[in-house]
């Protein structure tokens, strides 16, 4: 029997589904590990702050280590909104992706709702971590990498220093942007993919 002489419960299924699937299963179980690796990094910051300065000093003093350490933990705990924000936002998400992905692998219809969920909810949480972003480090770069260059480029006029930490503030905070942004790539792939008519027509009415 040809594929055009197929009712619809008997038209063959698209692979697409199971992909998404397992990439739905991978990505949540990777959200949930970031997600706790992030929160335990944030208990034990003062620590690796402080063991990685002492590792890194290359030559400058004692005072000039602490004072690092200081500026350092200062612009980590100001940050510290935007680390939980984000860890949230994984937990959350990769749970619905493990939900949406185990249906998908099934290819039962809810699998389909729950996917639109985490597609919609993560284009929506990527903007706003983008959006949060933008606004914390305008905020709190600055003093951080005044402080640092004070330390660490005494020799430079203070024209140069301005000149070169304002090159370095508007890279890292266009790039800490586009980075969320380009993040939603993949929540929009499986909108598209997961709702044309070829995939819709494959699920179990389930």
């Amino acid at each position: 029997m040809s594929a055009s002489n197929l009712s619809p419960s008997q038209s063959p299924r698209t692979p697409v589904i199971q992909v998404f699937g397992l990439l739905h299963l991978t990505f949540g179980i990777l959200g949930i590990l970031f997600a706790g690796l992030f929160l335990v990094s944030m208990a034990f910051q003062e620590k690796i702050t402080e063991w990685s300065f002492t590792v890194n000093s290359n030559g400058s003093s004692a005072e000039e280590v602490k004072a690092m350490q200081e500026i350092m933990m200062t612009f980590n705990k100001a940050v510290q909104p935007l680390t939980l924000y984000s860890s949230a936002s994984l937990f959350l998400l990769g749970l619905i992706l493990i939900i949406s992905g185990r249906k998908l692998i099934k290819s039962q219809k809810a699998g389909l709702k729950w996917s639109n969920r985490y597609a919609w909810l993560s284009i929506l949480s990527k903007i706003v971590l983008a959006a949060f972003s933008v606004s914390i480090m305008y905020r709190h770069l600055p003093p951080y990498m005044t402080g640092m260059m004070s330390l660490e480029a005494g020799g430079l006029p203070q024209q140069e220093m301005d000149e070169i930490m304002e090159v370095i503030i508007h890279f890292t905070v266009l790039g800490t942007a586009l980075f969320y942004l380009a993040t939603c790539l993949y929540p929009i792939l499986a909108l598209i993919l997961l709702n044309k008519k070829t995939a819709v027509s494959s699920f179990e009415e389930n």
